[in-house]
């Protein structure tokens, strides 16, 4: 469980989502106590604080998560999405959901977090890490979804797409939400 008394927010760090680039940057500017980052829960004397979350669109979390998992297994994305998949685990009743696919301008829209410092833009929109998995592209998605599987998993989904306003069809489209068309992540 990671919080902030600074900015009196609860922050869920789910994996595959920009976590280590937000706890870094959290913990730098907000002295965010990190207890673990790809951890949830609510420490009960912060009941009154504003709840974040890291989110990630739902068929490139499920990708990324399985590249991470499938590396030097032979299993293959529909047996890996068959065992439960990855992104249904993680909570979903936060008050605000940053996107990692455009973390500075979505952690602009929560109230808690008034003044960003001056390099919170080239933090938050070009993260320093080693990636250990490609990224992930419209086409990369289109190689792994088929309709097939969207229909087979949809309901999966349903909440997550609700509550982040992702677009159903952006295996397909490379739309991730309206006004936000790249997929590359």
């Amino acid at each position: 469980m990671n919080y902030s008394d600074d900015l009196k927010i609860v922050w869920w760090g789910i994996g595959a989502c920009g976590s280590g680039t937000m706890a870094d940057f959290l913990r730098d500017y907000y002295n965010l106590v990190d207890n673990g980052r790809n951890t949830s829960g609510i420490p009960q004397d912060k009941k009154d604080y504003t709840v974040i979350t890291n989110v990630r669109n739902p068929y490139a979390w499920e990708l990324s998560t399985y590249f991470d998992v499938s590396e030097g297994n032979d299993i293959t994305f529909g047996e890996f999405l068959e065992k439960g998949g990855y992104c249904t685990q993680q909570p979903l009743i936060a008050d605000y959901y940053i996107r990692c696919e455009d973390m500075y301008s979505e952690i602009q829209k929560i109230p808690n977090i008034k003044k960003l410092p001056s390099e919170a833009k080239k933090r938050l929109s070009d993260p320093s890490y080693q990636r250990s998995r490609p990224f992930i592209t419209k086409t990369l998605l289109r190689d792994y979804w088929n309709q097939e599987l969207v229909n087979k998993y949809s309901e999966r989904y349903a909440k997550l797409f609700e509550v982040t306003g992702y677009n159903k069809d952006s295996w397909k489209t490379g739309i991730h939400w309206e006004g936000f068309n790249e997929i590359s992540i």
